[in-house]
């Protein structure tokens, strides 16, 4: 069946300290991922898995919009607001999204940025929300994208801070090309290693999204978190940093 185009808008509400933040800090998130994905003819994407007139496949790559809630750090309590819009990844219809995908990624580590953190499947609650880790020492990998190391973009995303400090990827703007990054899996299948490739910084407003959420036929590595300038509860983190890393042959 051929594949369908899903156009998604990527909502990311984040909280912070209140205080500007260096460029390399990351974006933190909260328990859920609201996922609201627009309708295409075929297919309607409401709750945990589409009503479609066919089923998604395993592999499919699908991009839904989603938001990262936090209740940290402002002192009134309120919330950031960033707002980018990936553009359209096709979907083969033929299994159903909520299918776990096998082999899931449990642990990344990090060694030049010493991050050794467990990874946990983000999945789409029955309201429609896509879940986020629920601690700030966890890493999110989104499910129903890439698995690490197969053809393909997988995403993992991470937490800023809390009230306590630092969380788990706030030194992820530091890497450098070359660094390498581990992910291990929970089922017996080989790790897989990758290279940092490219670390790059945009503007909320010119973040590439297409070269974070659209097709690839190889695997890449993506990692992805906010920065710059914290704006306030109402224009929030004012760049993006995205990290890629390519496999390396062998592993």
């Amino acid at each position: 069946m051929d594949p369908v185009a899903i156009a998604a808008r990527l909502l990311l509400i984040v909280g912070c300290s209140g205080a500007a933040l260096l460029p390399s800090s990351l974006g933190t998130a909260d328990s859920l991922i609201a996922a609201q994905p627009q309708p295409v003819p075929a297919v309607a994407l409401a709750g945990p898995t589409p009503v479609a007139t066919a089923r998604p496949s395993a592999t499919a790559v699908v991009s839904p919009p989603f938001v990262m809630n936090s209740q940290l750090g402002l002192e009134d309590g309120s919330q950031a607001v960033l707002e980018v819009f990936p553009q359209p990844a096709p979907l083969d219809l033929r299994f159903s999204q909520a299918e776990r995908v096998p082999q899931s990624p449990v642990r990344v580590r990090i060694p030049s940025q010493d991050i050794d953190a467990q990874v946990v499947p983000v999945g789409i609650m029955p309201t429609g929300e896509m879940e986020a880790p629920s601690g700030y020492e966890e890493v999110g990998w989104y499910r129903y994208g890439a698995r690490p190391g197969e053809p393909g973009r997988a995403v993992l995303a991470g937490h800023l801070d809390s009230r306590d400090g630092p969380a788990v990827f706030f030194r992820l703007g530091s890497l450098q090309p070359g660094d390498t990054i581990e992910v291990e899996f929970g089922d017996g299948a080989d790790g897989r290693v990758f290279t940092v490739r490219e670390i790059t910084q945009y503007p909320v407003d010119g973040a590439p999204l297409d070269n974070v959420f659209g097709h690839v036929d190889h695997p890449e590595l993506v990692l992805i978190t906010c920065a710059g300038a914290f704006g306030g509860p109402e224009s929030g983190y004012s760049e993006r940093v995205i990290v890629y890393a390519d496999v390396e042959s062998g592993s």
